[in-house]
């Protein structure tokens, strides 16, 4: 028995509700694959760009679905940079269903699960097919401009340092803005146009070129005599007299402003991504962190990490409205003193606070420390820290459109909460109270399955003349179903002799566990009467298809006689008997033997005998000891019996069963376990 919590499933299906729910809540193309490169789910977004509905999509292979057939080599690498933990960025083609093909710049990134591990790939992807179309035909309509520029036709001017004047043709006073032939040829009018901004990096270029010869290139702003901004871009040539002094610079110009604003839109689109992908990433490890918390303490935990992490709380608390819905309950806080939980601990629902404000109209208050002074002193006056909590922060949690409770967080900083910052808040919250819910669920059906496994855990094994008898019993499952239907018993008889037990109710739970307890019952008054194995098992037949259970029952019963050695038994459908002599040699009587399961025989049980020298073990178990879903049943039972060899004989009968289990068994299984063994006086 345990009490031990063991954490709720991880892995993408535990993401997939709320991970869906953020991707279709943007405007970007959004894809949500497993980590075999399948389709799991589309946004309305994705939907449009690549022609096909996510229900048709759902399950199918990434590659040949939607990538182009010139990018699928390049896919197979991006999935493999991915599993591995990287996150590819970059241009690839997709179809467009059913026979289009589009370009897109396309983020790929790991999707990972409360433990860290992979689970899955979230792809975002933007279409860029008539931004490449118009970068590559400005590149080739630059590289005409270059050569146009090389032959002296566009764009040029010419700087005299001795005369102080300046020459521009009529395309390079167009591109300052000057009509043609309006330019006055003053070095000083040239400066005049330069943007405030970038006119002392310009003429540092234009001095460096000048002392040490060559050529310069600049890249700049330009402000009109309209007053518009328009960016050149221009390359220099220094001018030389015979003895290396600078007279002057040569040199051509072009318009930029079109390209830049590009880049710069380009540069914001990827700035969005980059958002859209961290505010992504963080929800899906709300969403991860709140899936693995299945007490209240790991609820509180994960909204403490999330408020005081990402953005920087310096207090808060979760709050469950009770059933009457008049008092609101504070069940797990950070920050404040514990004194000052307690004073809050049970609000009135028609109290003055903000907590109650929330829960009245199912609405998030936000309040500055001079609003909380103003509208609730009361509150100020008694929290000591209020100086420290310059912003407060108070959110409904919302199950099912009902509020069940609220978030609150406290924050030092006095800058206000940005439309991220306070979305975010909404969704840990929204995720919180299914969480905080669940965990109290959880716990409270915790606590009433280890008080019933407590009351129906087999007794102890009671004491017998000429008979050491020994047994261990782990019961399987989880925090919810740690109940299952496995028992044993032995029954010391008048004579001498003694009967023993182990029998398996298939399944696990409080409804298998009830039909155990009836059986081990039945078992126990059908030994009193008649303790003959065939007569005993006949009967229990009988019982159990008046019963007319469906569950699926096996056992085997076994009547040893110490003083004579002999021990008769039947076997209903269950593991073999394993007997382990006097020589410490264990041994299968009749590993193939076992009669149907009980219930449904249709002739009377058959008894077989054996005979044990003093000193001889018999050990009685359930399948838990020896079946698992990845090997044979016959590897198991070879498993078992090279434990029984290994075992601490002749140690005490516990010792030795002890060891079996732990030889046997290892920490991942999770079905019951159910051993019984009876060792013969070995003075006979």
């Amino acid at each position: 028995m345990t009490s031990e919590v063991t954490p709720a499933a991880t892995g993408l299906d535990a993401l997939l509700p709320v991970a869906i729910g953020v991707i279709d809540g943007i405007a970007t193309a959004a894809l949500i694959g497993d980590t075999a490169g399948r389709i799991v789910a589309l946004n309305r977004a994705a939907e449009d760009l690549l022609g096909i509905r996510s229900v048709d999509a759902r399950g199918l292979d990434i590659a040949p679905t939607l990538i182009a057939e010139e990018s699928r080599a390049l896919m197979a690498d991006v999935m493999k940079k991915v599993r591995a933990g990287e996150t590819w960025r970059g241009d690839i083609y997709v179809r467009h269903h059913p026979d289009a093909t589009v370009r897109v710049y396309l983020t790929d990134s790991p999707l990972r699960d409360a433990t860290g591990a992979i689970v899955g790939v979230l792809a975002l992807a933007w279409d860029v097919t008539n931004e490449r179309a118009a970068a590559a035909k400005l590149e080739d309509s630059e590289a005409r401009l270059r050569l146009a520029l090389a032959a002296g036709g566009l764009g040029t001017w010419h700087w005299d340092i001795a005369s102080g004047r300046t020459s521009w043709d009529d395309a390079l006073e167009t591109m300052f803005g000057l009509a043609p032939g309006s330019f006055d040829g003053t070095y000083d009018t040239y400066v005049a146009t330069l943007h405030p901004d970038d006119r002392e990096s310009v003429l540092a270029a234009v001095q460096t070129a000048l002392v040490n010869g060559g050529t310069y290139a600049v890249r700049h702003r330009v402000v009109w005599p309209d007053g518009s901004t328009h960016w050149i871009e221009g390359l220099g040539q220094v001018t030389q007299a015979p003895d290396g002094a600078a007279t002057g610079t040569i040199g051509c110009t072009r318009d930029i402003t079109a390209q830049v604003e590009a880049e710069q839109q380009l540069q914001i689109s990827y700035d969005e991504t980059a958002d859209a992908m961290q505010r992504t990433q963080r929800l899906l490890r709300v969403t991860a962190d709140l899936a693995h918390a299945v007490t209240v303490a790991d609820v509180g935990a994960a909204v403490q990490k999330h408020l005081q992490g990402s953005l920087g709380a310096r207090r808060g608390a979760l709050c469950l409205v009770n059933r009457a819905r008049s008092t609101i309950n504070v069940v797990t806080w950070f920050g404040y003193t514990r004194e000052v939980a307690m004073t809050y601990q049970h609000i009135p629902v028609a109290a003055p606070t903000p907590m109650s404000a929330v829960v009245r109209t199912a609405a998030p208050v936000h309040l500055t420390i001079e609003e909380m002074r103003e509208q609730y002193p009361a509150m100020v006056v008694s929290d000591e820290a209020a100086a420290d909590n310059a912003h407060f922060a108070g959110l409904p949690l919302l199950v099912a459109g009902t509020v069940v409770g609220v978030m609150t967080a406290g924050f030092g900083s006095r800058d206000p909460f940005t439309a991220d910052d306070f979305a975010f808040m909404e969704s840990l919250a929204a995720q919180s109270g299914e969480a905080l819910l669940r965990a109290q669920l959880l716990e409270r059906m915790s606590d009433v399955t280890q008080s019933l496994q407590r009351s129906l855990a087999p007794s102890g094994v009671p004491t017998a003349d000429g008979l050491e008898l020994a047994a261990v019993y782990r019961a399987g499952g989880d925090e919810v179903e740690q109940v299952g239907g496995d028992w044993y018993d032995a029954v010391p008889l008048p004579d001498g002799r003694v009967g023993l037990v182990v029998g398996d109710v298939m399944g696990r739970g409080v409804h298998s566990s009830a039909v155990m307890t009836r059986i081990r019952a039945a078992v126990r008054a059908y030994v009193a009467i008649d303790p003959a194995p065939a007569t005993v098992l006949s009967n229990l037949d009988r019982y159990l298809i008046q019963e007319d259970t469906e569950e699926f029952v096996t056992c085997v019963y076994v009547l040893v006689d110490p003083s004579g050695g002999v021990a008769r038994y039947v076997n209903a459908g269950h593991p073999p008997i394993l007997v382990v002599g006097a020589d410490l040699a264990p041994r299968w009587p009749s590993p193939e033997e076992g009669d149907v399961p009980v219930g449904m025989a249709t002739q009377p049980r058959q008894e077989r005998a054996l005979t044990l020298e003093p000193g001889a073990t018999l050990v009685l178990f359930t399948d838990g000891l020896v079946e698992r879903r990845d090997r044979d049943f016959g590897v198991g039972l070879a498993a078992l019996e090279a434990a029984a060899r290994t075992a601490p004989w002749p140690g005490s009968l516990g010792e030795v069963l002890t060891s079996i289990v732990r030889t046997s068994v290892d920490a991942s299984v999770d079905d019951d376990i159910t051993v019984l063994a009876a060792r013969l006086d070995p003075s006979g």
